[in-house]
């Protein structure tokens, strides 16, 4: 049994954040489902699979040297110690993995404080379980254990939406965005303008809050968002965690100054941070193990910003260290680290933050009451580090770790049915190896599975030919063929591929062959076996006109090389695109002139067909 006179040396992590963000009514999990399913590929493409309505967890918090998770049933487990009940399942053993707790289906949030725990149910109301010594589990009693050592309903309370767990408190936020807190009050934590010794074991009105939207309770004091972005604190203001610029404890909301665009607020042991709507991350209260962020070990009764932090979504403050979820799914803490709370593999305490390692595409991040952190992660997975000395990383083990290990019965579990075809990681990425079928399967953490099928394919080639006079080139899509210089590519059989033909300045595309379809200048082709297409280009054909002045008739002509006009009575022909064509005049001592050739030699004329051309013969008249 904790003594009143210990508590000044552990402290608590401000929840509301994590369980704010992963609200939700439960539900029955959908029939669980593999997607995409029964996909072909070829040997050596990737695919990420997705498991949906996998029984995993959808909440975490990590309490004092225990932690729970919510499951999407409205059910919750614990892990690690249990001398108080704080597991809520009829005994008091300790576990190193998860243990259900007893009648609770409706959960939508579940916070771990130090020795209790507490359910916010859907219907608006809350049971709690484990110490009960200043009344925090709110059933009216100081009474150490839970009776039964299972969830007690808390008297009075309706209407709430939000519920944290401190160190001997607990509060709650209602749909009319008032607040009620019950439990230790030597310090005025529970914000009624009232101290009590231990504390009062019933719900009472936080005094002077309105329009509240997120809140957070700390060691021994609370603070709340309100809607314009302000924060209120109130209690224990002995390290300035109040952030008024004082160290005088208050029994009612007092503002924190310089704080105006919080979205986010957590309170630690004796310090308080903030998500600003920038994303950056400002804290104050105590600073002796740099959890305040600023480089520092000094304290501060107003905010500073964390150094380096951008793009944060979530703070979550502990007893000494403090850790930030940012948008892209990594973490950063700082702070304590003496038994590798902050998960960057040493026990080397940081006044800046430093990245936790492993962690990636994590949704919610809790600091724990003592020495550990957890976080969850997008496809249900639980992360957690430090301290494991009663089982609280729930890995099965009671061997600290100083970089995240993976809780046992969280997220999904990933196999493929023969290796040889392809496999798969723990995240659910597949890696095709070789031709053939097999059963990609995920298995939640209550056993419940899918499954679906991968084919594997070799690689069929596509070849592209291209004939005739003209010039151009063929592109693919999907990428692959720039004919040109690459004009055969190896796809996957099955695949669709659209062939492009682009002629050249001096050409026209004259037709494709071999293909399924044709529309204008694209050919497409499904690739099933060895398939090939042709593209047919032609040079670009301009006609030449000559005319003639002067003596008409038989009495002068224009002939040309290559043949085709005899002028006369044929004066205009057509060539391709580049040919060089020679007229002729004659008889020659009657020829004067010409125009319009690209060059002359005498009764000679030279045109290069690059257009459409006209020339002149002057003879004497």
């Amino acid at each position: 049994m904790k003594l009143a006179g210990q508590r000044s040396a552990r402290g608590a992590p401000g929840l509301c954040v994590l369980w704010l963000g992963l609200a939700g009514s439960p539900a029955a999990p959908a029939a669980m489902s593999v997607t995409p399913a029964d996909p072909t590929l070829s040997a050596g493409q990737t695919q990420q699979f997705t498991a949906s309505g996998a029984v995993a967890p959808t909440g975490v918090g990590a309490g004092g040297e225990y932690t729970c998770v919510r499951l999407p049933d409205g059910t919750a487990q614990c892990a690690g110690r249990n001398q108080f009940g704080q597991h809520g399942n009829g005994t008091l053993d300790d576990s190193s993995v998860l243990d259900p707790v007893s009648g609770i289906t409706t959960a939508t949030r579940v916070a771990a404080g130090d020795e209790y725990a507490c359910a916010l149910l859907a219907d608006g109301t809350a049971r709690c379980w484990g110490l009960g010594e200043s009344g925090q589990r709110g059933d009216g009693s100081f009474g150490t254990f839970t009776p039964g050592d299972v969830p007690v309903a808390v008297g009075g309370l309706a209407g709430a939406v939000s519920l944290a767990t401190g160190y001997g408190h607990t509060c709650a936020l209602l749909a009319d965005a008032t607040m009620r807190c019950w439990g230790e009050n030597r310090q005025g934590q529970l914000g009624n303008g009232a101290t009590a010794d231990p504390g009062t074991p019933y719900p009472v009105a936080v005094s002077g809050i309105t329009g509240a939207t997120a809140f957070t309770t700390g060691a021994y004091h609370t603070c709340a968002r309100l809607g314009n972005g302000a924060l209120s604190c109130w209690g224990r203001n002995g390290d300035g965690q109040l952030g008024n610029g004082t160290y005088a404890d208050s029994s009612t909301p007092v503002p924190v100054s310089g704080i105006t665009t919080a979205a986010a607020v957590s309170g630690g042991g004796s310090h308080t941070c903030a998500v600003l709507s920038d994303g950056t991350v400002s804290c104050w209260g105590d600073n002796r193990f740099g959890q305040l962020g600023d480089g520092t070990t000094f304290g501060r009764t107003t905010s500073v910003p964390v150094s380096g932090i951008t793009g944060a979504v979530a703070v979550s403050a502990g007893w000494g260290h403090t850790c930030a979820l940012l948008g892209d799914g990594s973490v950063q803490c700082w702070g304590d680290n003496e038994f590798g709370q902050l998960g960057d593999g040493t026990t080397t305490a940081r006044t800046t933050p430093v990245p936790v390692g492993a962690v990636a595409g994590a949704v919610a991040i809790t600091a724990g009451w003592w020495h550990h952190t957890c976080a969850l992660l997008g496809d249900g997975t639980v992360k957690c580090w430090g301290a494991n000395e009663w089982g609280q990383l729930g890995n099965g083990t009671t061997t600290r770790a100083l970089s995240p290990v993976t809780m046992s019965g969280t997220g999904v579990t990933w196999t493929s049915s023969n290796t040889a075809v392809a496999t798969i990681d723990a995240t659910g990425r597949a890696t095709c190896v070789g031709a053939g079928t097999t059963a990609i399967t995920a298995t939640d953490a209550s056993g419940a599975s899918a499954s679906t099928t991968l084919t594997v394919v070799g690689d069929v080639t596509l070849s592209v030919f291209r004939t005739g006079a003209g010039t151009g080139t063929v592109t693919s899509s999907p990428p692959g063929i720039n004919c040109g210089t690459d004009c055969s590519e190896a796809y996957a059989s099955g695949t669709v591929v659209t062939l492009t033909a682009s002629a050249a300045s001096d050409s026209v595309f004259a037709g494709w062959s071999g293909c399924d379809t044709v529309s204008g200048a694209t050919c497409t082709v499904t690739v099933g076996s060895g398939r090939t297409a042709t593209a047919t280009f032609d040079l670009k054909r301009f006609v030449l006109t000559v005319d003639k002045t002067g003596l008409v008739g038989s009495q002068a002509s224009v002939t040309s090389s290559p043949p085709g006009i005899d002028c006369g009575a044929d004066c205009a022909e057509t060539y391709t695109s580049g040919t060089v064509v020679t007229l002729t005049a004659g008889p020659g001592l009657l020829f004067g002139s010409w125009s319009g050739c690209d060059s002359v030699s005498g009764t000679t004329c030279t045109v290069t067909m690059s257009a459409t051309k006209s020339v002149t013969a002057g003879f004497m008249p």
